[in-house]
Parts: structure tokens; sequence; C-alpha cells
């Protein structure tokens, strides 16, 4: 049985900023009321954005609107979106993923599929890094996108191994980092030596998303302190 993707619109109803609508096909118009530090990398077009934030700074729906506006402005691109876990691409990614999919552009996304297959040829393909064989298995790919999400839980190698991946002929080639900071490779590698090719975003803050509710910005900042809070809310490398 295959998995219903439903279209979402979003409005925003806190801020007075507004976007202009994706064209994301002659035939698909989706509108998508990103926040203003995904505006920003969703009409960059650096060869690698990278997104780094608190904890529902809007990683991970950005990874999402990214990913498909690739696969319908780009028919017959291949992606690969790359996570620590398959846990984390069941339950967070999947389901993210499912509510910015537009039903017409599918033709194939089954449950449990590792893999989602567009109208327009495009295809989406799901991969983890939790072992070397994992990581090992990447080097076959070639793609024309990457997105990494939780970067800072897996290992350089996986970002070494997919910058040179993305070698499909006739095709953009891209990627997308996101996380939450922490002092490792992520830091050595986009902070403190980004390159020329590299669009970077940082210390995005959970209160930069105008979807979450006071309530629970108040509940994270009578929860966490010192170091975890700087780190998990205000987004900051410490």
């Amino acid at each position: 049985m295959w998995q219903r993707c439903q279209k979402q619109t979003r409005k925003v109803t806190t801020t007075s900023l507004e976007y202009d609508e994706y064209d994301t096909g002659a035939e698909i118009e989706l509108r998508w009321t990103p926040t203003e530090q995904q505006h920003e990398i969703l009409l960059n077009d650096a060869k690698y954005n990278v997104f780094l934030g608190g904890i529902g700074s809007g990683k991970t729906v950005l990874g999402c609107m990214w990913s498909v506006s690739n696969c319908l402005n780009y028919p017959g691109s291949i992606g690969v979106v790359v996570a620590p876990t398959y846990t984390l691409i069941r339950d967070v990614i999947w389901p993210e993923l499912a509510k910015w999919l537009p039903t017409e552009a599918i033709a194939e996304f089954p449950t449990g599929a590792k893999k989602i297959i567009f109208r327009n040829g495009s295809v989406i393909m799901f991969r983890t890094a939790d072992s070397r064989r994992s990581i090992e298995r990447l080097r076959g790919l070639t793609v024309s996108w990457f997105w990494i999400d939780e970067a800072t839980l897996l290992e350089k190698e996986v970002w070494n191994i997919l910058v040179g991946r993305i070698r499909q002929p006739g095709h953009l080639h891209r990627g997308l980092v996101t996380g939450t900071p922490k002092m490792n490779w992520v830091y050595s590698k986009f902070i403190e030596a980004p390159t020329k090719q590299m669009h970077i975003i940082k210390e995005i803050p959970t209160s930069a998303n105008p979807f979450l509710s006071p309530d629970y910005i108040e509940g994270l900042k009578q929860e966490y302190t010192g170091l975890f809070y700087e780190q998990e809310v205000l987004g900051r490398f410490v």
C-alpha cells in the first residue's frame, strides 16, 4: 500500500515577513512560507548550503523543502538524504517530508521504502551512516544532490564521500548540511575554514522559528541551563 502524501500550506501569523512562492514545476503550485533563515537557503545557489541552529529552529523542515524543490525543479535528478540512523529517517524525516510532498507529483512512496520516485523521474534515496559498512556503501552513489541531516552526529568521512558523489551527468550538483552545533569536524570545516562554494547560516536560535509556541520556548528556558542551553536553544558552538 502506498503512503498518501498531503500537501501542506503554512501561513505566518507571528511575523510581517512575506515571501514569494517557489516555482516548483509548470503544473504544480506549492505555497510555502518558510522562516527567514530557511528562505535564505532555499533561494541561494551556492554549491553547499549549511544550516546550523538550535532544536526546533527548522532544520528538518528546511531539508524536506529543499529536497522536494530540487526534485520538482530539476526533472530526472537523483538525490540522497543521509542521517545517523534509520530510526531518525523513519520517525522524523519521513513524517515531515510527507507534509511537503505534493501528491500529484509522486509516482511511488511505499511505506518503509528507501526511496521516493517522482512522476518527472526524480528520485530521493535514503541512507544511514551508523556503521562502517553503511558509510562505505555511500561510495557507490551517483547523485545530483545530497542532504546530510544531524551532521554533527556523523563522521567527517560521510561529508568527504558525498562531495565526490554529486556527479550525475546533466544536472546541478549541490549539497545541504543541517545540524545542531557541536565542537567537532563541523566547526572546523564550516566555521573555521569555509570555502567560497559554501553559504553558511549559523547560530540560529530556537526562537527564530515563528511556528513554535511561546510556551514551548519558555519551557526550554526553564529546563535548560548553562552551556547546554546555549548549544541546544541558542544554537551556539560552545
